[in-house]
């Protein structure tokens, strides 16, 4: 569906933030639309990964650009093309305009007319002075409403994917449980008789079982993910490599554990006991976990973190096992909030 590049006016169109694609282009002539934190022209082309800025007084809504389109999609589609990366002080400055904004009005007499709200605007911010009618809110798609159902999810939601028994999975349900920021949404495993799926059900977490074709189906595995608004995926033991249209989907938004500093002992067969059991066999003075992002090569991805713990020529194999499992509880949860919130 996306191409390699889409002009800024087009896109804002095809993306649904503008009602029509000449206020686009109104929008970005008037300097209300930055790339990249520069104003541009409505000719300007736009590539994924730049991170698009709207002016709304007072608020304004920045997107980061995950698919470049010039043909409008519809509603449903909107998460597959840009991603809502709008700051959190935005919605305190929304919610101090609707403070600011009450004036007192006769019981009966109605809200204001979109006059006096221009005129309201414009002296919360002199910006808005001299707004025509192409300018004026009602001609923005993304509006308020859809910035409230934003700012309800900015909570971010992710999917751990399981295959096993599932004590990680069950640590970072609990980790998230009370957080504002996080929620885990969904869990997803590839064998029905993972006891990580009583786990999640025990949390009230919903769940799925899919086989190895269905994961590797973008036809059944993204409209699941986007039932969910998952944004991103936690491998907890999952023993398949993830495909490569997923990698690109969520590209540095997929995060898996290894139980080795890596890149000892990682790659195929090198899991659970099997790592261990090397590790062992090698005589090594520490081993650890490594946190890091997903790629197409397997435990080949972007390290995000380390952590290691020393061992004893006395350890038997189960020693080394109970070992890393405690760094997996003490730091698992943790990293992955960090790399959440860090984006």
């Amino acid at each position: 569906m996306g191409n390699e590049t889409a002009r800024i006016d087009k896109w804002l169109w095809a993306a649904r933030i503008f009602k029509t694609r000449s206020i686009a282009a109104n929008a970005c002539k008037n300097g209300r639309v930055t790339v990249n934190g520069t104003t541009v022209k409505p000719s300007r082309s736009i590539k994924c990964g730049e991170v698009v800025s709207v002016k709304k007084p007072p608020v304004t809504y920045s997107f980061k650009v995950l698919q470049c389109i010039e043909q409008r999609v519809g509603a449903k589609l909107v998460p597959q093309i840009y991603e809502n990366v709008t700051d959190a002080k935005q919605y305190e400055l929304l919610e101090m305009s609707r403070i600011s904004g009450f004036v007192d009005r006769m019981r009966g007499t109605g809200r204001p007319t979109k006059k006096e709200r221009r005129s309201l605007d414009a002296f919360i911010d002199p910006s808005r002075i001299g707004y025509t009618s192409d300018d004026d809110e009602d001609e923005f798609d993304f509006d308020d409403e859809d910035f409230e159902s934003f700012a309800m999810k900015q909570t971010t939601n992710i999917a751990i994917f399981v295959s096993g028994n599932g004590t990680n999975c069950e640590n970072i349900i609990r980790y998230f449980k009370d957080s504002d920021h996080i929620h885990v949404a969904l869990v997803i495993s590839n064998r029905a008789d993972a006891y990580a799926l009583n786990r999640a059900a025990r949390h009230g977490v919903p769940s799925r079982v899919l086989s190895r074709a269905d994961i590797n189906n973008p036809q059944v595995l993204t409209p699941l993910l986007n039932d969910y608004h998952v944004d991103y995926i936690v491998l907890a033991g999952f023993m398949l490599m993830v495909p490569a249209f997923l990698v690109e989907a969520y590209d540095k938004r997929i995060v898996n554990i290894h139980p080795s500093l890596l890149p000892k002992y990682g790659g195929k067969g090198m899991y659970g006991h099997h790592v261990h059991q090397a590790v062992k066999e090698a005589g090594e003075c520490e081993t650890g976990i490594t946190i890091h992002y997903v790629s197409n090569v397997c435990d080949g991805g972007e390290i995000i973190a380390q952590f290691s713990t020393p061992l004893s020529p006395d350890d038997t194999v189960d020693d080394i096992e109970s070992k890393v499992h405690v760094l997996e509880q003490q730091h698992f949860p943790q990293v992955i909030e960090q790399t959440i919130m860090s984006r």
